[in-house]
């Protein structure tokens, strides 16, 4: 981390061109403008690369249409003119709360590296740990109160393979309330209808990425561990097979958002009510054959 306050507006440039040199990636917080009611928006902006010939430096962004991340050029005086309303901004006493709360997960500017001589010992337990978690999907509910214990906030929480009955309950609601949706809906004002499905359609995609994540993380765990897993009945196979199910439920998603077509939302819902029971299969039987792999590597080091 950077201390707070220690790299002014006239130094940010030069501080990031010299931190990329020594192989750092730096997360730093910027202030732009935005059309919602505050007139601005802060939010963490990676930077790992630049160009000194175009004044540039190379970035991420999430593109909202696809929900993948995508690289980004921002040009050194855009980032000076953003970084300076942040720094001015998190300097004045009015905001401190916000400051307080920016520097709750990172502080104002952050630095890594990737570590290659990195070898993480019991990496195959973490492994387990982490399947385990999956398979046993949890809801929880959080609730808060006020000084006469009044319930002021409550909301329900999905971990694991939970989150796809949370996808379940989502759909239900949605057809629920298509009445609500379409009276409410006008395309040139409120877009009702457009707001809720795209972010259907954006939750089915975060399904999708987790598991391809998941996926690549078994691939290298047989992969490393040697073991012949990618036959056509094997578990990596069938939850390779799980995630191009989600693709194809959140290109469906994606499609109802398009078309407006409740049709294809009834067969959507229909189409994913028994995905849950097949990944809470697959996951489970990773999780015995996994503690096999465990087992067998941990008698290997006794050996």
């Amino acid at each position: 981390e950077v201390l707070p306050r220690s790299v002014p507006p006239e130094r940010i440039v030069d501080f990031l061109r010299e931190e990329i040199n020594r192989d750092n990636y730096i997360v730093v917080e910027l202030k732009r403008p935005s059309g919602n009611e505050k007139g601005y928006w802060i939010h963490e902006q990676l930077i790992f690369g630049y160009s000194d010939t175009d004044r540039v430096f190379y970035g991420s962004a999430l593109d909202n249409k696809t929900g993948s991340f995508v690289e980004i050029r921002i040009s050194y005086e855009t980032l000076l003119s953003y970084y300076f309303d942040s720094y001015t901004y998190f300097q004045a006493p009015e905001n401190k709360s916000e400051y307080i709360y920016w520097s709750r997960s990172n502080f104002l500017i952050s630095r890594m590296r990737l570590r290659e001589d990195y070898v993480p010992h019991g990496w195959v337990y973490d492994m387990l740990q982490n399947i385990v978690i999956e398979a046993d999907g949890k809801a929880y509910t959080a609730v808060q109160y006020d000084g006469d214990r009044n319930v002021i906030g409550e909301n329900k929480m999905y971990t694991g393979a939970a989150c796809i009955l949370a996808a379940e309950q989502h759909m239900e609601k949605f057809l629920h309330d298509r009445h609500f949706i379409e009276k409410d809906t006008d395309i040139e004002y409120n877009d009702l209808f457009g707001q809720l499905s795209y972010h259907l359609a954006k939750g089915f995609y975060k399904l999708y990425e987790h598991r391809k994540m998941i996926l690549n993380s078994l691939r290298c765990l047989y992969t490393l561990a040697e073991i012949p897993a990618y036959n056509a009945e094997g578990n990596v196979a069938e939850y390779a097979q799980c995630c191009k199910d989600m693709d194809i439920f959140y290109k469906k998603a994606l499609k109802f958002h398009k078309l407006r077509d409740w049709s294809i939302l009834e067969e959507l819902k229909q189409n994913f009510s028994g995905q849950y029971k097949k990944e809470h299969r697959i996951l489970n039987q990773l999780v015995l054959e996994i503690k096999d792999i465990w087992h067998s590597s941990q008698l290997q080091e006794l050996i």
